[in-house]
C-alpha cells in the first residue's frame, strides 16, 4: 500500500518526501562548498553561532484575603510581578568587508577571512498586577473573576545579532536599492492584559457544568518592517566620484545612461593605464568587439570595480522583525462531567470558542506581507471514564478546527484534526501500577494547505504510538 494512497489531494498529483537529513547536509556540503554543519576553527569559535544572553531579576508580592461579602463566602488573591531583564545578543558571523561591481549590473559582496563577533544589548522591566476573585453564591453554584498581566517572549532566533546581505537589485545610481535581512535584539516581549470569568454549578459531588468567558487584548506583536539603513562600512561604487565622472564622459560623447554603459566607463577611467586615450577607447572596444553583448562580457571578465572612502555608504534596505502589532483574542469554553451514581462510569467534554480580530485575506495579493494571529481555533475534547476497583481508564476524541499556522506574504493552514486517545492502567497492588497507552489510534494523519485546500503544502504521517509501561511507589 502506497503511503498517503487514500488521501484526497484534490487535483493535484501526490509527493512525499523520506530522507536523512544529516546525509542531505552532507551531501550540501560536498556539491556546494557551503559549512553547513559549522566546525570550529582554530580559536575555538563557529561561523554562523549565535547567542542569546538574558539575566532576569524578579520579585513577587502576594496578599490572600478570605471573608464574606453580602453573606457569600470571598476568596480574593491580589499580587503583583516586578520583572527587570538585561539582554546581550552576539553572533559569530563572516563579516563583509566590500563590494566587489563585477558587471553591468552584478555585485558580489566579499566577506573578511575570519570571522567577528556582531553584539547588541537590550534592557527592558515590567510591572505586572494580578487579581483574582471567587465567590460561592450557594452552596452549588461558584463565580470566579481574573485579572492580570503577562509577558511572552520574542523567539532566539528574532533575537540574533546577526545581518545577511542580499542582493544588489540594480546600480544605485539607477535607481536600485540593495537589500538586507537582520534579527533584532531590541525587541520587547508581548504584553497581555487578561480578563476571566466564569461559572460553575455543582450537581454531585464529582458531577459540575462550568461556562467561561475570556478577553486578552496583547500589544508589541512582532511584525516586519523594511528599513533603510547602512551595512557594516560597505561603500557604492556606483555613486561615487569615479561613477559621477563616468556619468558626465558618457553624456560628452551623447552615449545613453544605463548600467551597462555605467559600468563599462567607470572600468575605462578606473583603468588608464590600459585606455590611455580615456573616452576614445571607449568607442574603439566598441567597434574591435563588435557588439556591445560581448564587449560587456570582455570588459566583465577583466576588470571589477572595487569601492573606496570617497564612495558612499550603501543604505540597505533592511527587513527586520519589530513590535509594531496589536491584538485582541476572546472566546467562550463551556464543559462538564459527570459520574454516574457508583457504577464507576463516568462522561467529561468540553467546547472552547476563540475567536481574534486581525485574519489573514487570502484575497490579498501573492506580493503582500500580512500580520495575522496564528494559531487559533475552535477545540473541543469528550472523555468516556472509568474508575473503581483499582481501575482506571479513558477514551477521549480530541478535535481541533482548521487554523492559520503562519502568515506573510503566503499563508499555511492547518487543515480539521481528530483523533482517539486511550489510557488504561491497573493497581496491581498499592505501589504498583500497570499502564497502557494509545495515541491516535484511528491513524489520522495531518494535512496543511496554502490560500485553498486545493493547494496542498504537505501532508504528515503521525501514526499510531502505542505504550506500556509501570510504576512502583518505593
Amino acid at each position: 500500500m502506497g503511503l498517503f494512497e487514500d488521501y484526497d489531494m484534490g487535483d493535484h498529483g501526490i509527493t512525499s518526501f523520506r530522507g536523512n537529513a544529516e546525509e542531505i547536509v552532507k551531501w550540501a556540503n560536498e556539491k556546494y562548498g557551503h559549512a553547513f554543519l559549522t566546525e570550529f576553527d582554530d580559536t575555538g569559535v563557529r561561523d554562523n553561532d549565535h547567542t542569546v544572553e538574558e539575566d532576569v531579576f524578579s520579585a513577587y508580592i502576594q496578599y490572600s484575603l478570605s471573608g464574606e461579602i453580602g453573606g457569600m463566602e470571598t476568596n480574593v488573591v491580589a499580587g503583583v510581578r516586578y520583572e527587570s531583564t538585561d539582554l546581550k545578543s552576539t553572533s559569530i558571523q563572516a563579516v563583509p568587508v566590500t563590494t566587489r561591481w563585477q558587471d553591468n549590473n552584478d555585485f558580489v559582496t566579499e566577506n573578511g577571512s575570519t570571522t567577528n563577533g556582531v553584539m547588541e544589548e537590550h534592557s527592558y522591566n515590567h510591572v505586572l498586577p494580578s487579581l483574582d476573585i471567587d465567590v460561592s453564591v450557594t452552596d452549588d453554584i461558584k463565580a470566579r473573576v481574573s485579572f492580570g498581566q503577562t509577558i511572552a517572549r520574542a523567539s532566539y532566533e528574532d533575537l540574533r545579532a546577526s545581518i545577511g546581505i542580499g542582493g544588489y537589485n540594480a546600480a544605485t545610481l539607477m535607481g536600485g536599492i540593495p537589500n538586507a535581512t537582520a534579527s533584532n535584539p531590541s525587541l520587547v516581549p508581548l504584553l497581555s492584559t487578561n480578563f476571566d470569568a466564569s461559572v460553575e454549578y455543582y450537581f454531585d459531588d464529582t458531577s459540575y457544568v462550568s461556562f467561561g468567558y475570556f478577553d486578552k487584548r496583547v500589544s508589541n506583536f512582532i511584525g516586519k518592517e523594511q528599513v533603510r539603513l547602512p551595512q557594516f562600512d560597505l561603500r557604492d561604487p556606483t555613486a561615487g566620484p569615479r561613477a559621477q565622472a563616468a556619468v558626465a564622459a558618457l553624456a560628452d560623447i551623447g552615449v545613453t545612461l544605463d548600467e551597462t554603459h555605467l559600468f563599462v566607463m567607470t572600468a575605462i577611467l578606473d583603468n588608464p593605464q590600459d585606455f590611455p586615450n580615456g573616452q576614445a577607447d571607449y568607442f574603439t572596444e566598441m567597434n574591435r568587439i563588435g557588439n556591445e553583448s560581448d564587449f560587456e562580457f570582455d570588459i566583465g571578465a577583466r576588470y571589477d570595480i572595487y569601492p573606496n572612502e570617497d564612495d558612499p555608504l550603501y543604505e540597505f534596505l533592511t527587513s527586520r522583525p519589530v513590535n509594531n502589532k496589536d491584538a485582541n483574542i476572546y472566546g467562550a469554553e463551556i464543559a462538564a462531567q459527570h459520574f454516574f451514581a457508583d457504577t464507576g462510569f463516568g462522561l467529561q467534554a468540553n467546547y472552547t470558542l476563540v475567536r481574534g480580530d486581525v485574519k489573514y485575506d487570502n484575497t490579498a495579493a501573492p506580493t503582500v506581507s500580512q500580520f495575522a494571529l496564528t494559531g487559533l481555533s475552535d477545540t473541543a475534547n469528550m472523555v468516556a471514564m472509568y474508575e473503581k476497583d483499582g481501575w482506571q481508564a479513558r477514551l477521549a476524541y480530541n478535535w481541533r478546527d482548521e487554523f492559520l499556522q503562519s502568515a506573510g506574504t503566503e499563508p499555511r493552514y492547518v487543515e480539521a484534526y481528530s483523533q482517539w486517545d486511550f489510557t488504561v492502567s491497573y493497581d496491581v497492588m498499592e505501589d504498583l501500577t500497570v499502564t497502557l497507552a494509545g495515541i491516535n489510534i484511528t491513524n489520522e494523519d495531518q494535512r496543511v494547505n496554502g490560500r485553498s485546500v486545493n493547494t496542498p503544502y504537505n501532508v504528515t504521517d503521525l501514526g499510531a504510538r502505542y505504550t506500556l509501561g509501570a510504576r512502583y511507589n518505593f
